[in-house]
């Protein structure tokens, strides 16, 4: 169901899906696609932006404890699965994590 922008606030879903810029440069990083009070309601989001640092996004649902994917893992678990698509081979997820050091969140 498409909803209009300025409705983002009004709906009543658990999983929260960021696909906007929002959050992912300097000029929108302390900004958040919905507000504090509708994170507070979700049980999951899935934030679409990689950065180095945390955004605004991130940093509420942490906060208020919800399930949170950032794009970072995302794009972890994409090349994963590109990798194995490509070379027909697996991937030792574990190891891989081990050896890059990588932090999923």
């Amino acid at each position: 169901k498409t909803i209009e922008w300025k409705n983002r606030n009004k709906i009543k879903v658990n999983i929260l899906i960021n696909a906007t810029p929002i959050g992912m440069s300097n000029a929108t990083k302390e900004k958040t696609p919905v507000s504090k009070s509708f994170i507070k309601k979700l049980d999951t989001v899935i934030d679409f932006t990689i950065n180095k640092k945390a955004n605004t996004l991130e940093k509420n649902s942490k906060k208020f404890k919800k399930e949170y994917l950032s794009g970072k893992t995302l794009s972890f678990y994409q090349g994963i699965k590109q990798f194995s698509i490509y070379t027909n081979k697996k991937v030792n997820e574990k190891n891989l994590i081990k050896i890059l050091k990588y932090k999923i969140n």
